[in-house]
């Protein structure tokens, strides 16, 4: 059984192209599209070229010229009749109940410049399957001998990729000196700043491995996050969660018997990523039917979509306000220059613009082709409301002729192993952290985001509790003590990280309600015996109660889960000796 899946409208996807242009001349485009956009096309060779293999039209004209072949394997689409497209559907973007993928060489044969364009971007080449035949881009015999830059105190040496009769697989020897292996599936990443590969498991869980390849430093390092992974592979995410990050590489996501199924999914951002499927406009362009409702009716176009939902259809993928931990906003941490949405929604510029006219991505952005710093006018958008720069600058920079971006929109490398990020969040050069007025606008948009996003159709049960406890933390730290608590604890009836349940018992007992608390880290025991903090926590939290008996029972459930723990044997210690305070008075 085949089982296709629809992504809600939640799940972060990057914009990989705006509004489709329809030539000037329409009658002579939807002729191109019926020549060209035939369903019974041939299926692309299984190794696809690296060179582009369309011909443009040697008059120039209005014909569009034919593209004989597809230029990597996201074409082979075509041939799948029933392909559901990533963030469209049921609680997804509308799409007429009848469309279906088409691929990017359909969309192509008749917006060629576009398609041509959108090739080369980041974004078409976010991810990538590795194959006997594609394994030289990523993993070359020259690339595996770079050396990897593994930190002190992980439990194993770093794992390693090795290349063999079917492909590529990464391999490491565990604490006990037994060797793990995976196979790679696939590439996340596309490869100007580097990648991390990818494994899958029998059913659909993704397995990030833990060593990534850094472009810029020729080298190998951990994979960011991964630092406290008990897994030496790296550990297989949650079906949801691996969700979330397929959506953000891929355009069509098809499923066989409960597993991805490689050849048929459609890896990196293309055309009907942000588009929808097309096949409702093809088959249009197919009849000749040039009516605006017919020709245009079955494709989404972002660039219709008021300003802050424009920044937030882009922010599927380049994160939203609700996508941010309150404490990093108030903060504005060196990070969040990786996040662009959701820091252009909560600088000043965007806020206090009027919405009808605020700075949207597509401003400054085309998605349909790579950033060019020299060709780009990114001073056009400033230069809407701020025309007269020179009146509130005090530099002889402020000028019309200046780089805004140069001095508002900062490059950040701190928080990316030196990696350059462009920071979205517009401000005066040197800005402190937020304060007064700002905090304040920040704290607004958070909560709205937050609260907006919990009730989205479709939103599951894992973000939900991410988003329950980002705003209980926000609730808390404006005050909102009694409802942020409960927001705290309706988190908890979703499906929360471990960690947020420790923060949630340790906000319960700041609050001075110790027996919840205390119930809180319970549960966190059950969820997951195999960790060590709950039990540390709920000791001391009990030890501090004067429940030294209930103490000792939470650590005797710790040395049955963890009897050689080095933590517990203090732990013990420490309980030892508050009893015999305790027994002396």
């Amino acid at each position: 059984m085949i089982r296709l899946r629809h992504v809600r409208s939640s799940s972060r996807a990057v914009v990989a192209a705006a509004t489709i242009v329809v030539a000037a001349t329409i009658a002579a485009t939807l002729a191109a599209c019926r020549r060209d956009a035939d369903p019974a096309t041939e299926r692309p060779s299984e190794t696809p070229s690296e060179t582009p293999s369309e011909t443009p039209s040697e008059s120039g004209g209005a014909e569009t010229a034919r593209i004989e072949a597809p230029r990597r394997a996201s074409d082979a689409i075509e041939s799948i009749p029933t392909a559901a497209v990533v963030g469209f559907g049921a609680h997804g973007y509308p799409a007429p109940d009848a469309a279906v993928a088409v691929g990017d060489r359909r969309c192509g044969a008749c917006h060629l410049d576009e398609y041509r364009a959108s090739r080369e971007s980041r974004m078409a080449r976010t991810a990538a399957r590795v194959t006997l035949e594609s394994r030289e881009r990523w993993f070359g015999a020259e690339r595996l001998e770079r050396p990897t830059q593994w930190p002190s105190g992980q439990a194993t040496a770093a794992p390693r990729y090795v290349r063999d009769d079917e492909g590529v697989v990464c391999e490491v020897r565990d604490a006990s000196g037994d060797w793990q292996r995976v196979r790679v599936a696939a590439v996340f990443g596309s490869g100007e700043r580097g990648y991390t590969p990818i494994a899958l498991e029998d059913g659909p869980g993704v397995r990030e491995l833990r060593v990534t390849y850094f472009e810029q430093e020729a080298r190998w390092r951990l994979t960011p996050g991964a630092e406290g992974d008990p897994d030496p592979l790296g550990y297989v995410r949650s079906p949801e969660f691996s969700n979330d990050c397929l959506v953000c590489h891929m355009t069509v996501i098809r499923e066989r018997d409960g597993k991805l199924d490689l050849a048929e999914c459609v890896f990196g951002i293309g055309c009907e990523r942000c588009h929808g499927p097309g096949s409702v406009h093809v088959d249009a362009a197919t009849r000749g039917d040039a009516s605006d409702e017919s020709a245009h009716g079955g494709v989404f176009d972002p660039g219709k979509l008021a300003a802050a939902d424009g920044v937030r259809f882009c922010g599927q993928c380049h994160r939203r306000p609700e996508d941010i931990e309150p404490e990093r906003a108030f903060r504005r941490t060196p990070d969040l220059a990786r996040h662009a949405g959701a820091s252009l929604m909560l600088s000043a510029c965007f806020v206090r613009s009027p919405p009808e006219s605020t700075i949207t991505c597509l401003d400054c952005h085309d998605p349909h082709r790579p950033i060019d710093a020299a060709r780009d006018e990114f001073n056009r958008a400033c230069a809407r409301c701020h025309a007269e720069p020179e009146r509130s600058h005090t530099s002889d920079l402020g000028e019309l002729a200046s780089d805004c971006v140069m001095c508002h929109m900062p490059r950040e490398t701190r928080a990316f192993f030196g990696l350059s990020f462009t920071s979205h969040w517009i401000r005066v050069p040197d800005a402190p952290e937020p304060s007064g007025q700002e905090v304040d606008e920040i704290a607004a948009v958070l909560e709205r985001e937050y609260r907006e996003a919990t009730a989205r159709p479709g939103v599951g049960r894992e973000r939900q509790a991410k988003l329950r406890m980002r705003l209980g933390k926000l609730l808390l730290g404006r005050g909102s003590t009694d409802e942020g608590l409960a927001t705290l604890r309706g988190a908890l009836e979703f499906a929360p990280l471990y960690k947020d349940r420790l923060l949630a018992a340790s906000h319960h007992e700041r609050a001075g309600e110790k027996d919840r608390a205390g119930a809180i880290l319970a549960e966190a025991i059950r969820s997951a015996p195999e960790n060590n903090r709950a039990y540390h926590d709920l000791a001391r939290l009990q030890t501090a109660v004067g429940d030294v008996a209930g103490a000792q029972r939470t650590l005797d459930q710790w040395r049955v889960a963890r009897p050689d723990d080095p933590y517990l044997k203090r732990e013990q210690q420490a309980l030892d000796a508050a009893r015999g305070r305790t027994d002396g008075r």
